[in-house]
């Protein structure tokens, strides 16, 4: 786990880290010379938890480096990559360690449930929406196409792998790159021969906040990333003729995306001779700008509503199986009311969400999603869960679930997810 400046998102994202079915795990956060609180918040996460490791890098290097420091200190057979302010489902490893044992694979991901803190829309399946909903090998073709601009694919480069350490060896990020520094490691194990496998089941759920780099571009990145290109095709080749197709695309796609950025540039500076120059050269680039100005109109949604700090801290929602009686209803909110929460929401879990590693229907997921937003910010407020069900479906929502005093705890309990 690389971090830099995410101190508030932190707490969460080591506690769903610590809640993980497997429990035989270090999670080893490299801290990358942040200056505001983030080394305070590791430290009081680490007195309540020694399987935390800290390392605190001197001056800031950026991602890349952050992580190469946390892959030369890692002990464990496998290595999942996570960020600082993201979550995991509590089953999520043990779900891609079954995969990946069931595939003989070397590398294994899931897909990531994108959610947003501004209270835009927060749905957005990487592969779900793209109808890809069995697993399936990850290609070094495929991996490459899925990565090039407009190609219709959803972009694996996004994706969070799980990887065995035997098969990473020495290999390590690119430091040149602060973008796109995680698709340059997964193609080049690929490319030397790791066999990867793909679980579309969304338990990554993968922030998305004002102080996100990844979907960033400048011409200073793209010209680090297609620098970065020439030196994977040189040092990785000869490929497979499907694979040098799919470079050959990727880095059109790129060249085009630094023309169009080049072009917004000079928009912005008013440099229209310059302008005209670019769209002389690349007059499809004028569909380029159609696109954003369509893609920056839809961005603009309404807020969600206002819910006051003090309405959430005060409140719990109760996700159930099913509806309860009078006595189990009775016996849920006394646990919400010893936890400080004098108001209680009952919601039922959406059917269809299975405890066992099992996908489930994306539309399942788009309702628990929708049953929850009224209530407003999912991450302070207190969920307690009644039934297995109500387990599997509070992993896929930001939020801080407490296990209620039942029957199915002691079940729950012994499955080390206490």
């Amino acid at each position: 786990m690389a971090n830099y400046r995410g101190g508030r998102f932190l707490e969460a994202a080591l506690t769903s880290g610590l809640s993980q079915t497997v429990r035989d795990i270090e999670i080893i956060v490299s801290d990358d010379a942040s200056p505001d609180d983030s080394v305070a918040v590791i430290r009081a996460v680490m007195e309540k938890d020694d399987r935390i490791r800290l390392i605190e890098a001197p001056q800031n290097g950026g991602p890349a480096k952050a992580r190469n420091r946390a892959l030369d200190a890692a002990r464990g057979e496998w290595v999942a990559i996570v960020d600082s302010d993201d979550y995991q489902h509590p089953q999520r490893l043990e779900r891609l360690l079954k995969a990946a044992d069931d595939h003989n694979a070397d590398l294994v991901a899931d897909d990531l449930l994108h959610f947003h803190d501004d209270g835009s829309q927060p749905i957005s399946f990487l592969m779900l929406d793209h109808g890809l909903t069995q697993p399936f090998e990850l290609t070094t073709e495929l991996f490459i196409r899925a990565n090039t601009a407009r190609s219709g694919l959803p972009t694996l480069g996004y994706l969070k792998p799980l990887i065995r350490r035997a098969r990473l060896g020495e290999l390590r990020y690119d430091t040149g790159l602060k973008v796109a520094e995680d698709y340059d490691l997964v193609v080049r194990l690929l490319a030397g021969g790791a066999k990867g496998y793909v679980v579309p089941d969304p338990t990554y759920l993968y922030r998305r906040h004002g102080g996100s780099i990844s979907h960033r571009m400048s011409e200073t990145i793209l010209s680090d990333m297609i620098d970065n290109h020439h030196r994977f095709a040189a040092e990785c080749g000869p490929h497979p003729a499907p694979v040098q197709t799919a470079l050959t695309a990727r880095l059109k796609g790129m060249e085009t995306d630094l023309a169009y950025e080049r072009l917004v540039a000079a928009i912005k500076a008013k440099r229209l001779t310059e302008a005209v120059g670019i769209l002389t050269k690349s007059p499809a680039l004028i569909k380029n700008l159609y696109r954003s100005f369509c893609e920056r109109k839809s961005r603009q949604v309404a807020p969600a509503p206002a819910v006051s700090a003090a309405a959430i801290s005060a409140s719990a929602l109760i996700l159930s199986d099913k509806a309860p009686d009078a006595d189990s209803l009775t016996s849920l909110k006394a646990i919400a009311s010893q936890r400080g929460a004098d108001n209680v929401i009952l919601k039922t879990v959406p059917e269809g969400f299975l405890t066992e590693p099992s996908l489930t229907d994306p539309a399942r997921y788009r309702e628990l999603w929708a049953i929850t937003a009224p209530l407003g910010d999912r991450e302070t407020l207190m969920t307690i869960c009644d039934g297995y069900a109500s387990v599997n479906a509070a992993g896929y929502l930001p939020c801080n679930p407490v296990w209620p005093c039942n029957p199915v705890r002691d079940e729950i309990e012994e499955r080390g997810q206490s």
